[in-house]
């Protein structure tokens, strides 16, 4: 004896899996915090100068080896690393200046 065919497969549910076994319970909405464009704006200017400085590293350490020779990207290399540090000293410098204003303007 054969078995019985087994009914047509509805629309969206696959053959021989009960109707409702498919479904999802509903999630419940999670609770989304406003957009900050202060921390937006923060994040982003980090992401810059980060990509900046590793593009200068890795684009501009190449091509001066590749033009001078090892002993120019080196001295390179250096230089560059100078104008990191000039660069974190002024933005540390600027950051300070804006924490102490925002905090005079609180009191």
């Amino acid at each position: 004896m054969s078995s019985p065919p087994s009914p047509p497969a509805q629309h969206g549910t696959a053959q021989g899996t009960e109707q409702g076994a498919g479904r999802r319970k509903p999630e419940r909405p999670r609770k989304r915090r406003g957009f900050d464009a202060r921390r937006y704006a923060r994040t982003q200017e980090v992401r810059l100068v980060v990509g900046f400085f590793v593009l200068l590293y890795l684009v501009g350490g190449a091509l001066i080896w590749w033009f001078y020779g090892r002993a120019a990207a080196l001295l390179g290399l250096g230089c560059i690393s100078g104008g990191l540090l000039f660069f974190l000293l002024v933005y540390a410098m600027v950051t300070l200046i804006g924490w102490w204003a925002n905090r005079v303007l609180e009191e």
